[in-house]
């Protein structure tokens, strides 16, 4: 009676070991991360790979065994940093025995693309669902070039993925195909050093743009997102008439029916006040064109009404733009949204009339 109670302690022992035990005698592997691809109709993706990243990679720490010569410098991943799957003819995907930790699924089927974040613990398989969609274009736009060469920003990554693309020679990263959702960039100067910006948001069937400044934090620069946007975010004209702005030279037809000359849309309601301080005009010839009047449609809606002094000092809206003239608005940063938020830099719109 005496062994059969030794017996029975022994087998309870051992149950509480291999229930308790962090690995214990017997190591069993870490938990998967499982689940599935599908299209948003719910039908599943046959065949679609997924990639799996660290949410929190950072290519300085990883040994270095793949290198993508972006010009100025190399750009080294390592081959620990992704991990590669493919679905079954169910649409079903698995990582086995992964390390606790945030990831990153990014997901890709013909043109397709999809991406998700997942917290991956140390006791449970994790399950989830990636929906791929149309992929989107990004624009990672510089205010400026910077005079110092090895501040510029050369390239940029999804951050999780090995979605990169190289800047041209404006400075400009354009992605053309990347999925939707709130992407985090990293960034990367010539000088080796690296900038992550968090949450751009793109959506289906748009674009999305950040305007960056590679000498300032990310406090002063512009996400232009498409789809919902952050109410205290940083403003921006999100259209115009004349169209285009920011630099560029738009040819227009002056009509004398309309009752305004230029037309404004910012992303975000307006301090109304405020910004109709930060608007002026100017000529390439100097000559005195001011702005007549400024109303507004709405708190985001700018209309302005030109005209030109004449010999008298007196504004006229009675006179003949002269068809070589470049004319250039300017609102400046004392534009700010009702919620006290400025413009990070002085937006421009500048045209020509077509005779």
């Amino acid at each position: 009676m005496k062994l059969l109670l030794n017996k029975k302690a022994c087998i309870l022992l051992l149950g509480l070991i291999f229930i308790f035990g962090c690995g214990g005698g017997t190591d069993i592997g870490n938990p998967d991360i499982r689940g599935v691809v599908c299209y948003n109709n719910g039908k599943r993706v046959s065949g679609a790979m997924v990639v799996k990243g660290s949410k929190k990679w950072d290519m300085e720490t990883t040994d270095t065994v793949y290198d993508k010569d972006l010009g100025d410098f190399v750009l080294k991943f390592s081959s620990r940093a992704f991990d590669t799957t493919y679905c079954n003819r169910n649409g079903e995907f698995h990582f086995d025995s992964v390390v606790a930790g945030e990831y990153m699924l990014f997901a890709s089927s013909d043109t397709f693309l999809g991406i998700k974040e997942v917290y991956h613990n140390y006791y449970e398989d994790t399950y989830c669902e990636i929906n791929v969609n149309e992929p989107v274009k990004v624009s990672i736009v510089p205010y400026y070039i910077a005079s110092d060469s090895n501040s510029w920003f050369s390239a940029a990554r999804i951050s999780g993925t090995p979605v990169y693309s190289k800047a041209d020679s404006t400075g400009l990263i354009q992605f053309d195909a990347v999925p939707s959702g709130n992407l985090d960039l990293i960034l990367y100067k010539n000088d080796g050093q690296i900038e992550k910006y968090s949450g751009l948001g793109t959506f289906p069937g748009c674009s999305s743009t950040l305007k960056v400044d590679p000498l300032k934090t990310d406090e002063y620069w512009t996400p232009m997102p498409c789809g919902v946007r952050d109410p205290q975010g940083r403003p921006f004209i999100i259209w115009s008439s004349p169209d285009r702005g920011v630099n560029n030279v738009d040819q227009v037809f002056l009509d004398s029916e309309k009752e305004y000359d230029i037309e404004i849309q910012f992303s975000h309601p307006m301090d109304t006040r405020n910004t109709i301080s930060a608007v002026s005009v100017y000529s390439s010839d100097s000559s005195a064109i001011a702005v007549d009047s400024i109303w507004w449609q709405g708190a985001d809606m700018m209309r302005l009404s030109l005209c030109s002094s004449d010999s008298t000092g007196n504004c006229s809206q009675d006179f003949l733009y002269d068809t070589e003239v470049t004319y250039t608005i300017i609102i400046d940063t004392n534009a700010q949204t009702v919620l006290g938020v400025n413009l990070a830099y002085p937006d421009t719109l500048s045209f020509i009339i077509e005779p």
